[in-house]
């Protein structure tokens, strides 16, 4: 028998069919710079059951992750910066401020590929 609890909603059923790629970028050995690595190491456990999420250590992998984004309907990457922000500052990029944001990078990350 269907329940509230256990009966899907529409917004479940059409997310289901889309495929979603989190992706931890970070060196560990390098203080902070590790930040995206350990919040996808958290996040595993939580979304194993979501068989349309895939939870990626990236480390300091680049163009090996371009399958994973390629292949996903939506791409979310975790990753530190200096933004001149407070330290634990959380912002999100989208679209081209994603590139606008990083164009003044120093080194070669995910943003330049």
């Amino acid at each position: 028998m269907l329940s509230l609890e256990t009966t899907p909603t529409i917004d479940q059923i059409k997310n289901a069919a889309k495929r979603y790629a989190i992706i931890g970028v970070g060196n560990l050995l390098q203080r902070d710079d590790g930040v995206g690595v350990h919040a996808v190491r958290a996040l595993q456990p939580l979304l194993k059951s979501y068989s349309n999420v895939s939870c990626i250590d990236a480390g300091t992998l680049s163009y090996e992750l371009l399958e994973w984004v390629a292949s996903s309907d939506h791409t979310i990457v975790i990753d530190a910066a200096y933004m001149r922000c407070s330290p634990g500052t959380v912002r999100v990029f989208e679209d081209e401020a994603i590139a606008d944001q990083f164009k003044q990078a120093t080194t070669l990350s995910l943003i330049h590929i």
